[in-house]
């Protein structure tokens, strides 16, 4: 099995489960579609056709990266619009953007799903039922998928400690992690090569996180911050746990916050270092 046949089976079983209709793939065309139709005597079943498309690679060597684009077609009888549309637009909002996991073969494949909004193509149309016909719909859905099979795209998870409340970082948007050195140079007598002592080992992660209207960590910490309030400054303990070890968690030693808005998006810049 290809990534390709993986991820259509995928997508159909999501698309089947939100409706909970009978759904008939037909196998990348619309061959046997009439066919289907004679055996469906209440028109509640859906015509699925995904179809895969070219996909763009990584240029380094050895290193598997690559974005897939896939078209999602969907045939249905007119009275099932509302159903249908409310039930991609769950399975959308559910699946947007998680990284999941697939086993092919021998490869683990990670992989994440870009959902755009469905959109109804056309008008109606007739369509075969029983031995009279009836008005259908087509409603097209463009799916875009990252994967790889040795690419790190999980992303690093954080949350604060403050004082003894624990606070998830959520909306993410960019990570950097850093590591540096400060040193003192001098000039040993004699030598015609500057000495460098080792004074100090700073680390610092930088992360951008998207504004949003309702989120604990942005009202309790961030945004009393950025008001004058002083909660990490008064804080007897700030510590920062990466990706869930919390016996791991490193105490912060200096911070600062920063937030902006630009062309309808917010987001803080919260740098922590220890």
């Amino acid at each position: 099995m290809t990534f390709e046949e993986y991820l259509k089976v995928w997508l159909k079983t999501k698309i089947k489960t939100a409706t909970g209709l009978e759904l008939s793939a037909v196998n990348d065309s619309g061959y046997k579609i009439d066919e289907e139709l004679k055996k469906d005597e209440n028109g509640n079943r859906l015509f699925c056709l995904v179809h895969g498309g070219e996909t763009t690679k990584s240029n380094i060597p050895n290193f598997d990266l690559n974005t897939e684009p896939f078209l999602v077609s969907l045939i249905f009888f007119e009275g099932l619009k509302s159903e249908v549309l409310t039930a991609l637009q769950a399975v959308s909002k559910e699946n947007n953007a998680v990284l999941n996991t697939a086993t092919i073969g021998t490869d683990t494949v990670r992989f994440k799903a870009i959902f755009d909004n469905p959109t109804v193509s056309g008008n109606t149309f007739d369509m075969r039922r029983n031995n009279s016909s009836a008005k259908a719909l087509l409603i097209q859905w463009s799916v875009t998928v990252s994967h790889s099979t040795n690419g790190l795209i999980t992303p690093h998870v954080f949350s604060l400690i403050v004082d003894s409340t624990t606070y998830a970082i959520n909306y993410v948007a960019r990570c950097e992690r850093a590591s540096s050195l400060t040193t003192d140079t001098y000039q040993a007598q004699g030598s015609s090569v500057q000495s460098v002592s080792k004074m100090a080992h700073i680390n610092t992660v930088v992360l951008t996180i998207y504004k949003v209207v309702s989120d604990s960590f942005q009202t309790a910490i961030l945004d009393k911050e950025l008001n004058f309030d002083n909660v990490l400054f008064n804080a007897t303990s700030v510590k920062l746990v990466i990706d869930g070890n919390t016996p791991g968690a490193v105490n912060i030693l200096e911070w600062s916050v920063s937030d902006t808005h630009e062309n309808n998006t917010a987001a803080y810049s919260l740098t922590l270092k220890r």
